[in-house]
């Protein structure tokens, strides 16, 4: 195990033990971080030091949290089930998730830069559209687009699957 897994080891040990609530909760542990993004339903923390981000609740409102949760429930959904496989390699590592509080702890992915985000989201849109039977339900997709993936060296990771188990069983 490397340095850096047994540090975040430690961290999601941390996160286990104190039931972090709120981004003051966390730094009163003493984990530095930097905002690095925002949604409609979260905001995203980057962890100094680590390739790790923390996704915590935009208010306390329960959509917030559910989230979370949902996206939660679809990474796992869609790494179990065989239906999903082709999909599969997008998902990105999550390290924890309260379901409570509907702060998460997942790995830190290199956003996309210029306009190969937009082919390749396209892409991968088009994809899910394909396999995920509930895309096209509610309010007519799943979030997908250049800000929502990641880079792992060379293999896009979807980086928010929120909206997937919004619209199913997921």
């Amino acid at each position: 195990m490397s340095r850096t897994e047994t540090r975040i080891g430690k961290l999601v040990g941390l996160f286990d033990k104190h039931k972090p609530k709120s981004l003051d909760d966390i730094h009163a542990l003493g984990i530095k971080t930097r905002r690095i993004g925002c949604g409609v339903y979260r905001t995203a923390h980057k962890i100094t030091g680590l390739p790790v981000v923390i996704k915590i609740p935009a208010t306390d409102h329960q959509d917030c949290r559910r989230h979370s949760v949902a996206e939660d429930r679809a990474v796992r959904s869609i790494k179990r089930f065989k239906v999903y496989a082709p999909l599969k390699k997008y998902m990105p590592r999550i390290y924890y998730c309260d379901k409570s509080t509907g702060i998460m702890l997942v790995h830190f992915y290199k956003p996309i830069k210029g306009s190969h985000g937009h082919v390749l989201a396209s892409v991968i849109n088009d994809l899910i559209h394909a396999i995920w039977p509930y895309a096209t339900e509610g309010t007519g997709g799943v979030d997908m687009h250049s800000g929502n993936i990641g880079m792992d060296d060379a293999q896009p990771k979807l980086i928010d699957l929120g909206y997937f188990s919004d619209y199913g069983k997921g």
